[in-house]
């Protein structure tokens, strides 16, 4: 899930057309943490069908590094 979760992350929303368009059809602005919810689910429907939404990192999960043991 760390792997998948990094990719979410690393993905570059600005120059994704279809999501810039969903985003352009959200009215009004949703706040940040309900628009991050539906940011989950774009991605699951659209990028990566194997995507679990409810996941929540572990505190590493933002780095790009794996950990060194």
């Amino acid at each position: 899930m760390e792997q998948k979760w990094r990719e979410f992350k690393k993905f570059d929303w600005t120059l994704n057309d279809k999501w810039q368009q969903y985003l352009n059809n959200l009215y009004p602005m949703p706040p940040r943490d309900l628009l991050e919810k539906k940011r989950k689910k774009w991605y699951k429907d659209n990028v990566d069908k194997d995507f679990d939404i409810t996941y929540e990192p572990g505190e590493n999960a933002d780095s790009a590094d794996p950990p060194r043991q």
